[in-house]
Order: structure tokens, then C-alpha cells, then sequence
């Protein structure tokens, strides 16, 4: 009873980190996959009660068959993060399983009379793993996929799979002997994945910087821009104050005659040169209105009709640079993609962004052409400039930063942004 409890907490544990390190949300998969998920892992479960029990000793010998690949395919066909990434995943979480097997074994042998302390052992450290991965490994994890190319990841691989095959060969991952070389090669692969992670989180901490730079530089260019523009237009106001006396005498003359009709031309030729020339406020936070006014300036020059309404206030407890990210992002791409289109109709962006009930509601429509792959949760670049594709990333990392909800979806050609953040 002990071995099958063990087996079964092994295979619980597994489909966990599997679930953690590939980012997989059971609210965010859809009826037939969360219906499959589950199915699929019952399944697998029960397997380890009926293969553990009828195969005894020969269990190890079949683990491959009865637990490896079938967790390997449930996520390959659920998680839909390639046949890599899932191979990654899946070679690490064998790998994170020696602790709590060989903890376990270390102290049944320590206390070989009670029969129990195996799977109690095991469940303790199973569950120290868990916390440690959520807050020290997943992000690590996710941070890779979103980074690096295939051929990285099989790279990575070599790591997991070396270790098993060095298990494999001293006799398996539930053998009784070699309990000491298990621990030495688990001790040697422990190290190479610490120093692999602290070099991921130091590229994580760098890229975050360079992001952050990159923001403030788009801040700093807006704010350079608005600058120019409200110079330009102080010095068109000293002319026009400069001409009003011109104007006044013109139309006092043209009055004296009776000449209401150029007049009222007049006064709409001069009405519609000074709109052409006063700043537009698209809401009271400065950050956001230099953003907006410098897309609508980009939009404008590729022929793009942007469509804002903000409702926003001055103040928004969201810092600067999130702001720059969320509006920039969001404007950049759906600018980018109104200009392919053809038809003048079609080359329109809107945005609308407003605060209700403590929570900062942006969202932008536009549409598109060809067609737009997904990468996970995300839509897949469809350029290979550098640097390009981490902009939807990016906006959903800022939105559960803030414990809000981010959606990306197509509709008749028409690709839906929606971001949601709480401000308290």
C-alpha cells in the first residue's frame, strides 16, 4: 500500500510542475481541453494504482510507458507549446522528482521499520518543491520560452536528459540500490540547473532594464516632440496676435460694405487655421495625452485614422513607464497593422481607455490582413526584426503585475485588444 500511495503522490506532483513550468491555466483552456486535461490525468492516475499494484517490482521497468510519455502527450496536446518545450518540461520534471524520492528512500532506510515514512517523506519534500519552483523557477521557465528559439531548447535538454540516462543506467528511478550515486548525480545536475537559472535570471534582470530604458526613451522622444510642437505653435499664436489687428481692420471694412458672406468665410478660413494649430487634449493625464498625441501625429502620416476616446484623470497610480508600455504597445502594433491594408476605409485604429470601478480599462480594435498564428496565450510575430513580438508579453506581464486580466483575439479580420488592471 505504501508504494502505491507513493506512486500516486510521484504522478500528482509531476502533472503539477508540468502545469507550473509550462504555464498552463485550467480557466484559460477551453471546454475540450479542460474536459481532456482532466480525463487524461485521472487516467494516468488510475494507471499508477493498477500498474503499481499488478507489476510490483517490474513497475520501474515500465515506467516509461506508464507514467513519462503518457503525462508527455496529456501536455504536448493540451499546453500546445511544441513538441520541444513539452520535451523540456518534461525531462526536468523526472529531474525534480529526486528529491522526494530520494529523501524518501534515504529515510526508509534510516527507519527501516516503519513502512510508512516513505510516501509521508516524499509528500513533504514534494510539497517544498512546489513552493520553491513557483517562486524561485517558473518565471525562469516561462522567461525561456518566450526568449529563446527551438534550437535553444533542445540545448537545454541535454541537461534532463543526461541525468536520466545516468539514473536509467545505475537501474532505474525506484531501484533500491545505488541510493548514494543517485544522490551524487542528482547533487551534479541540482548544480548545473542552479547556474543555468541564476544566468537566465540575470538576463531576465537585463532585459528588463533595457525594456524599461527603451520606455523611458519613448517618454523622453514623445515629451521632445510635444515640445517642438508647442513651440511651433507659440510662435504661430505671436503671429496671428501680431495680424489680429490686420484681420479686425479687414473685416471692419468688408462690414461698413455690407459684405456678410466674406465675412463669414473669412472667419471660417481663420477659425479653421487656428484648430489646425491648438494642442489636442485627449484626457487630463499628461503621460498618457503626450502618448496618445504622438500616435495620432505616426498615424497621420501613414494615412491612419485614429479614433481615441480616454476618459482618464490627471492622476493614475500606475507608474510612467507601465503606461508608456500598455498605450505605446497597444498603438504601435494595431499602427502597424492598419498600414498594410489597402483600402482607406479599412486603415482605422480605435482606442478607448477609461477608469471604472478602481480598474483601468484599455482596449484598441483594428484591422488586418493575412493571417495571425498564436504562440500559447500570444499571437506570434510576423516580422524577425529584434526586439519584435514582445510587445503583447509585456502588456500581459504589467496586467498581472496588477492582478488584472488581459485578452488578445481576431474577429472578421479585426484584431480585439483588451487590458484590464486594478488600481487598488
Amino acid at each position: 500500500m505504501p508504494h502505491i500511495f507513493s506512486a500516486v503522490i510521484i504522478i500528482v506532483y509531476a502533472i503539477i510542475v508540468m502545469m507550473m513550468l509550462l504555464n498552463v491555466k485550467i480557466a484559460q483552456l477551453s471546454s475540450g481541453k479542460r474536459i481532456f486535461f482532466f480525463i487524461g490525468a485521472a487516467v494516468i492516475i488510475g494507471g499508477q494504482i493498477i500498474a503499481r499494484y499488478y507489476l510490483k517490482s517490474d513497475y520501474t521497468k515500465y515506467y516509461l510507458l506508464v507514467a513519462q510519455l503518457p503525462v508527455f502527450l496529456l501536455f504536448f496536446f493540451t499546453a500546445r507549446k511544441g513538441f520541444l518545450n513539452t520535451l523540456f518540461i518534461t525531462l526536468t520534471t523526472i529531474f525534480f522528482t529526486a528529491p522526494g524520492l530520494t529523501c524518501g528512500r534515504f529515510f526508509n532506510l534510516l527507519v527501516p521499520n516503519w513502512v510508512n515514512i516513505y510516501p509521508l517523506v516524499c509528500l513533504a519534500v514534494n510539497v517544498f518543491m512546489l513552493w520553491l519552483i513557483r517562486r524561485y523557477i517558473r518565471d525562469t521557465f516561462i522567461y525561456i520560452f518566450d526568449t529563446f528559439r527551438p534550437i535553444d531548447i533542445l540545448g537545454f535538454c541535454s541537461i534532463p536528459l543526461l541525468y536520466n540516462l545516468m539514473v536509467l543506467s545505475t537501474g532505474g528511478y525506484m531501484a533500491d540500490g545505488s541510493t548514494l550515486l543517485r544522490l551524487l548525480i542528482a547533487l551534479a545536475t541540482m548544480t548545473a540547473y542552479f547556474l543555468l537559472m541564476n544566468i537566465f535570471r540575470r538576463s531576465v534582470e537585463i532585459n528588463n532594464l533595457k525594456y524599461e530604458r527603451d520606455m523611458l526613451q519613448v517618454v523622453l522622444d514623445t515629451s521632445e516632440q510635444y515640445l517642438r510642437e508647442q513651440r511651433a505653435i507659440e510662435e504661430q499664436e505671436r503671429i496671428y496676435r501680431h495680424d489680429i489687428r490686420h484681420h479686425l481692420s479687414l473685416i471692419h471694412g468688408w462690414a461698413l460694405e455690407g459684405n456678410t458672406e466674406r465675412i463669414v468665410n473669412y472667419l471660417a478660413e481663420v477659425e479653421s487655421e487656428l484648430n489646425a494649430i491648438t494642442p489636442a487634449r485627449y484626457c487630463e493625464n499628461d503621460t498618457v495625452n503626450l502618448i496618445l498625441t504622438s500616435f495620432q501625429t505616426q498615424a497621420a502620416q501613414k494615412d491612419i485614422t485614429l479614433c481615441i476616446d480616454a476618459q482618464l484623470p490627471p492622476e493614475i497610480p500606475i507608474s510612467d513607464t507601465e503606461l508608456c508600455s500598455l498605450y505605446a504597445n497597444a498603438l504601435e502594433n494595431a499602427i502597424t497593422a492598419a498600414a498594410k491594408l489597402s483600402t482607406a476605409k479599412l486603415r482605422r485604429v480605435y482606442l478607448r481607455s477609461f477608469i471604472r470601478d478602481s480598474k483601468l480599462l484599455i482596449s484598441t480594435e483594428n484591422a488586418y490582413t493575412g493571417t495571425i498564428d498564436t504562440d500559447g496565450d500570444f499571437i506570434r510575430p510576423q516580422t524577425a526584426e529584434q526586439g519584435h513580438g514582445f510587445g503583447l508579453r509585456s502588456m500581459a506581464a504589467i496586467c498581472e503585475a496588477h492582478n488584472g486580466l488581459y485578452s488578445f483575439e481576431t474577429k472578421d479580420n479585426v484584431f480585439i485588444l483588451r487590458l484590464m488592471l486594478r488600481l487598488q
